[in-house]
């Protein structure tokens, strides 16, 4: 039974391949173990680099803005997308370029912008990886050679995902114009006392609310003596109107700012940690076993695919000759 499953082997096509590795087998071993040395001598010189990573769930920005002390509603594959978008973006790009100086970092010396950009997005590419889990939920994995860069990034990228997630809320655009529209009451209040003061101190002006006190009932008296005096009369009584009602505003201002900056410190974190960035104390990279396995598999399947082909060439057939005669000495025998 063998010896007839042996004989109808040897008629099929991969007899002739088996037959031709076996002829080539010091050159498949030479690649193999070439490949295999190149690649481990490669990754040994290598920096060794840290994996720092960070999962959440992003909010459902839909149903934004959320009221402060509320639940978050978790968001849908289309809300990741998003997300992910926004992470890879040309604006958080360049933030953290400029932020973390990778251009120095990754010691990239070109002078041309079109290729200092080109490797700046390739290195990030390969150091810096978002992507969308099984689970739904986004899991970002930053490499560098320092563990507290690796994690200083990983931190600046949920950051930034934070801030997209309020951004779309508009509670700190509202927080912000809030306090801009109080430093501008206050600068024109300002002017305005100014102008005011001045009026009072060249004119000698004085109005129907300085007239409760006693002290300045003579003051008044002089006052209306006075031709200068009267002629500014109305403008300094509009002054103070025009003060009181900023003064008015201010107050309603500085309470909207307040409660601004209540509902921004009480607002609930839109992100949904699932694991939040940590610090590494061990590198990941270089895998210098597994890199140094897959470079031979690669110098094998390569050395067998050239033997293979030049034994299709016939480069082996006067050695598959004598095989073959010293088969049939061998079975006569």
């Amino acid at each position: 039974m063998m010896r007839r499953l042996s004989l109808i082997f040897r008629r099929t096509i991969f007899y002739n391949y088996v037959q031709y590795l076996i002829l080539g087998r010091k050159f498949i071993i030479w690649t193999t173990l070439v490949f295999a040395l190149a690649s481990l001598i490669y990754f040994l010189t290598e920096k060794e680099e840290y994996l720092s990573e960070s999962e959440f769930i992003p909010p459902d920005l839909r149903t934004l803005p959320v009221q402060a002390g509320a639940s978050v509603v978790p968001g849908t594959a289309e809300d990741i997308s998003q997300l992910i978008a926004y992470l890879y973006s040309e604006a958080v790009t360049n933030k953290m370029v400029h932020i973390f100086r990778l251009v120095e970092r990754y010691e990239i010396t070109a002078t041309s912008p079109r290729i200092r950009f080109r490797k700046i997005k390739s290195l990030i590419g390969r150091n810096i990886i978002i992507f969308r889990t099984k689970a739904q939920t986004i899991r970002i994995q930053t490499y560098d050679i320092n563990p507290d860069t690796s994690y200083l990034i990983n931190q600046f990228l949920v950051n930034e995902a934070e801030k997209f997630c309020r951004n779309i809320a508009k509670h700190r655009e509202n927080y912000q114009r809030a306090v801009e529209s109080m430093d501008s009451l206050k600068r024109e209040m300002s002017n305005l006392e100014n102008k005011l003061s001045e009026a009072r101190y060249n004119y000698k002006v004085f109005t129907l609310s300085d007239a409760q006190e006693a002290p300045t009932q003579t003051a008044i008296q002089l006052m209306l003596r006075n031709p200068d005096a009267l002629r500014q009369y109305d403008k300094v009584v509009s002054m103070e109107t025009r003060l009181r009602r900023f003064q008015e505003l201010y107050a309603r201002a500085y309470e909207h700012v307040e409660s601004a900056r209540r509902l921004l410190e009480t607002y609930p974190n839109l992100l949904i940690m699932v694991s939040p960035p940590y610090k590494p104390e061990f590198s990941d990279r270089p895998r210098i076993f597994r890199n140094t396995v897959i470079a031979g598999g690669i110098g094998f399947l390569l050395s067998a695919f050239i033997v293979v082909y030049l034994g299709m060439l016939g480069f082996f057939e006067k050695d598959l000759e004598k095989a073959k005669e010293r088969e049939l000495i061998a079975e006569k025998a």
